[in-house]
């Protein structure tokens, strides 16, 4: 009977404790509000990791592409002054024609080669120069680790002294 009175009691409210219509709306608008700024927070956190997602999965395929282009470049390099050092010129002691053959290959990649006496830094020729003029002084790091010879060695950038260019030395 207790339950009863309690929901009959509960029913029964007084007109003053009503709401009037006017809170309703504002009730409703509210709660709309509200639900509509959440989902909106929602929608735009999830957003912004799809987005960030994307960004990192672009950067890694960027630099595994750089890093593949830079290492074909290498390899190219690598695979010329191998095809250099076995030409019959070089062996014959021919630097002449040895360094006219050289120019000729190299000319169209856009690089530069240097033939050095074995254990020294003297110049037999330079494609970075016309032919029978001065050769630029070599820097300190061409003549490190002359005793492994078998592999080919990549030297840090570093900037030339006679003409400022940007060079990666390759033994």
């Amino acid at each position: 009977m207790a339950l009863g009175r309690l929901a009959f009691s509960l029913s029964k409210r007084s007109r003053e404790e009503s709401w009037s219509l006017r809170g309703w709306a504002i009730a409703v608008a509210a709660i709309s509000t509200g639900g509509a700024l959440l989902t909106g927070a929602l929608a735009g956190w999830y957003s912004w990791h799809e987005q960030k997602a994307r960004l990192d999965q672009s950067m890694v395929a960027t630099t595994r592409a750089i890093i593949k282009a830079t290492e074909y470049e290498l390899d190219k390099v690598v695979a010329l002054a191998r095809g250099l050092a076995i030409a019959p010129s070089l062996q014959s002691g021919d630097i002449n024609s040895y360094e006219k053959r050289a120019r000729a290959l190299i000319q169209p990649f856009g690089y530069f080669f240097v033939l050095t006496d074995s254990g020294s830094s003297k110049d037999l020729f330079d494609t970075t120069v016309p032919p029978g003029t001065g050769y630029p002084v070599l820097p300190s790091e061409w003549m490190r680790d002359l005793e492994n010879m078998q592999t080919p060695i990549v030297r840090p950038l570093f900037q030339r002294p006679a003409d400022g260019m940007w060079t990666a030395l390759c033994r």
